[in-house]
C-alpha cells in the first residue's frame, strides 16, 4: 500500500495475490490459515472497520506497509540445476528461472522492472512437490504448535493434495529434510530461518514429502 492508512496499492499484486486481483478466487479469507489471528500474517490485521481489505489501517504497526498473507507460494518444476550454496554445499534442486517484469498494480501504478520467476506451465510443474504451505519464516514463528513447541505445516502439492508435515521426525541435524535446525538458524545463532535465506527456503520446499 501506499502508507499507514492507505488503500491504494501501489506494489504487486504477487503470487497468491493475482488469483484475487483476476478473481479466480474472491475471498480474501481464503488466503489466511484460521489458526493465524494477529500480527503480520493474520487477515484481521489488514481489514478492519471502514477499512475494508486490502488495507493498512492508520493504527497499523508491523513495519512497511505491505499486506501479507500466511501462505507460501513456490511451484517447482520438473527440471532441475545444481546450486552452488554458501551453507549447504552444491544441492540439486528444481530450476529457478528469472525474467524481468514490470508490473501494474490493481490502481494502475507502473512499477520498475524487476526480476520474478518465469511463470510455470501446469505440465511443466512436478505433480509430486510442494506448491504452497504454511508461512515458513522462521521456526518459533511456524503457526501450528503442539503442547507449546513448533508442530508442523500444512503443505499443498501441485496433485491438490494437502497433508500435515510434522517437526518431529523430519528435523534431524544435517539431514537436510524439512525440519531440519540447520536449514531453519542457518549458522547464524540470530534465528532468521527460511524466511531470510533462500537457499534453506528452496531445500526445504524440495524436500516436502507428498
Amino acid at each position: 500500500m501506499d502508507t499507514v492508512g492507505s488503500r491504494k496499492i501501489v506494489e504487486g499484486a504477487y503470487g497468491l495475490g493475482l488469483l484475487y486481483f483476476t478473481r479466480a478466487i474472491t475471498d480474501p479469507k481464503a488466503f489466511y490459515c484460521p489458526s493465524v489471528v494477529n500480527g503480520s500474517y493474520a487477515f484481521n490485521t489488514y481489514a478492519e472497520e471502514g477499512w475494508p481489505w486490502p488495507s493498512i489501517p492508520p493504527d497499523y504497526t508491523l513495519g512497511n506497509p505491505y499486506v501479507r498473507c500466511s501462505y507460501n507460494y513456490y511451484p517447482q518444476p520438473k527440471t532441475t540445476e545444481d546450486v552452488a550454496t554458501a551453507n549447504f554445499g552444491t544441492v540439486t534442486l528444481p530450476e529457478l528461472k528469472t525474467q524481468s517484469i514490470t508490473l501494474t498494480s490493481p490502481d494502475g501504478y507502473v512499477q520498475s522492472p524487476h526480476p520474478y520467476p518465469v511463470p510455470l506451465k501446469s505440465t511443466d510443474v512436478d505433480q509430486t512437490k510442494a506448491v504452497s504451505g504454511d508461512v515458513l519464516q522462521n521456526m518459533a514463528g511456524l503457526t501450528h504448535r503442539s503442547s507449546g513447541l513448533p508442530g508442523g505445516a500444512n503443505v499443498l502439492f501441485a496433485d491438490g493434495h494437502v497433508i500435515f508435515i510434522t517437526v518431529r521426525a523430519n528435523n534431524k541435524p544435517g539431514s537436510r529434510l524439512p525440519f531440519d535446525p540447520r536449514l531453519w538458524d542457518p549458522y547464524t545463532g540470530n534465528g532468521d530461518g527460511p524466511g531470510n535465506d533462500p537457499d534453506a527456503f528452496r531445500i526445504i520446499f524440495n524436500n516436502f514429502q507428498p
